[in-house]
Order: C-alpha cells, then sequence, then structure tokens
C-alpha cells in the first residue's frame, strides 16, 4: 500500500513539475470544482429523495386521517357483530369459570397459591389412561 501511495504521489510532482504555475492552478481548480460537484449532487439527491419520501408519508397519513378516519361509511361498518359480541362475552365468562373451576381443584389437591394455576397429569398407567 505505501509503495503505491509513493508512486502516486511521485506522479504527481512529476505532473506539477512538468506544468508551469497556471496550468498548475486549472488542474487544482478543476479538482476541486469536480469534488465539489460530487458532493452538491450528492446532496441536491439526498435533498429531493428525502423531500419526495416525506411527500408521500404525509400524503398516505393525510389519506388515511381525512378520508379513512373521517369517512362515515367505513365508521358505520366498523363495528363488532351481534353474534361475534355474544361470542366474546360468552367466552370471557367461561374463561372466568374455569379458572374459578382451576383454583378450586388446585385448592383441593395441596396447590394454591399461584398466580397461573396448574394440575400436573400424574404419568401414565399401564392402561394407557392418564389420571389427575
Amino acid at each position: 500500500f505505501t509503495k503505491c501511495l509513493k508512486e502516486a504521489a511521485h506522479e504527481v510532482a512529476e505532473t506539477l513539475g512538468r506544468n508551469d504555475i497556471i496550468a498548475n492552478q486549472k488542474e487544482r481548480l478543476f479538482a476541486a470544482v469536480k469534488a465539489n460537484f460530487s458532493v452538491e449532487k450528492k446532496t441536491l439527491t439526498d435533498n429531493i429523495l428525502k423531500e419526495t419520501r416525506d411527500t408521500l408519508v404525509k400524503g398516505i397519513q393525510d389519506w388515511i386521517n381525512r378520508d379513512l378516519l373521517r369517512s362515515n361509511k367505513i365508521n358505520m361498518a366498523a363495528h363488532e357483530d351481534d353474534n361475534l359480541k355474544r361470542l366474546r362475552i360468552s367466552s370471557f365468562e367461561k374463561i372466568k369459570r374455569l379458572e374459578e373451576c382451576m383454583s378450586l381443584l388446585n385448592l383441593v389437591s395441596g396447590e394454591g397459591g399461584h398466580d397461573v394455576p396448574t394440575i400436573p397429569l400424574k404419568k401414565k398407567q399401564r392402561t394407557g389412561q392418564k389420571e389427575l
């Protein structure tokens, strides 16, 4: 790596030594303009992409807030079906009853005091049945 760097520095020194001061200044100025342009081009591209992204994201958010969330048709259709509501309520009641049964069974089996009640199954008997 250092050998390559030394060779490049030697080539630049030879080039600068061959040209007069005005040609060297033109070359340096041109190199500075090229470097500045590449940075500015990247900055310009980044700014355009950022503005485009922000415009799209804001447009989507506005569409959701303005058209979807405030739409009477959507709001009227966005309710829970009566059958589903009954099923949900009965499921919660069933879960509550089962938790109460589980806590009673744990009290009987002497394993009370757990936040999440569990009843371990005994090992299988030779008949292949499980016992509590």
